[in-house]
């Protein structure tokens, strides 16, 4: 590179040695005017024929066929579809079909989904704050931070019997519309085997019967049972 020391110091400008050296080109190239002047003379003769032999028009295609009325009533299922989301909610009195049901506006609310960001409300912390036990995990079922917790706080009532025993109720009208009906035999013993079969009693007998004295009124003959324990009521 070379200075220009004709010109003044603030004026002076490095222009290259050479042509072939690496540096800012001449801005007036004959290879730039000669491509342009080739492209021009090309537009130009490409005008002149268009306008010596005009393009015939193309003719409009002809219209389509119309369809039969058989296969224009039926559609595709996205068509249907689609047609059905534009149209407007349909009113009492009109058609209702299986594809216009819809819930109303505002019946179904989105569930509030946390820590999806600062513009959703309930992004950062979600809504557990700033640090704290709480904030950091999940404490057990009824856990108050420590205090006393409410089920300690009651007192206890009451208390399960481990003795207590269970029987099976069974009533005497129960008793008389199986003799009435033949199923049990009044002149023999009616043992807890008799009526577990008959279905007077359930399946499950854990630790007896008890004789219940609703419907006694309705038993005229004496009758022999074998029950563990026995209940009048009036």
């Amino acid at each position: 590179m070379q200075l220009n020391k004709d010109l003044p110091r603030d004026a002076r400008r490095q222009t290259p040695a050479h042509p072939n050296r690496r540096g800012r080109q001449p801005a007036t190239q004959p290879g730039i005017w000669r491509r342009a002047s080739h492209l021009l003379l090309r537009n130009a003769a490409a005008a002149a024929a268009r306008r010596c032999h005009p393009q015939p028009l193309l003719a409009p295609p002809p219209p389509l066929p119309l369809a039969p009325p058989w296969l224009a009533s039926t559609s595709s299922y996205a068509t249907q579809a689609a047609a059905a989301a534009a149209k407007p909610l349909r009113t009492v009195g009109s058609l209702l079909r299986l594809n216009d049901l819809r819930d109303n506006p505002g019946a179904t609310k989105q569930k509030t989904r946390k820590g999806r960001g600062i513009g959703s409300g309930k992004g950062k912390t979600a809504g557990r704050g700033h640090k704290g036990q709480k904030a950091r995990g999940t404490s057990r079922l009824g856990f108050e931070g420590g205090q006393t917790p409410l089920r300690r706080r009651l007192p206890r009532r009451g208390f399960k019997n481990r003795f207590s025993l269970t029987f099976q109720p069974c009533g005497l009208g129960k008793i008389a519309k199986l003799i009435n009906a033949g199923k049990i035999d009044s002149s023999e013993l009616i043992t807890m085997k008799t009526l577990k079969e008959t279905g007077a009693i359930g399946k499950q007998i854990k630790d007896g019967i008890r004789l219940m004295g609703r419907g006694a009124e309705e038993i005229k003959w004496p009758i022999h049972l074998e029950v563990i324990e026995f209940c009048i009521t009036k």
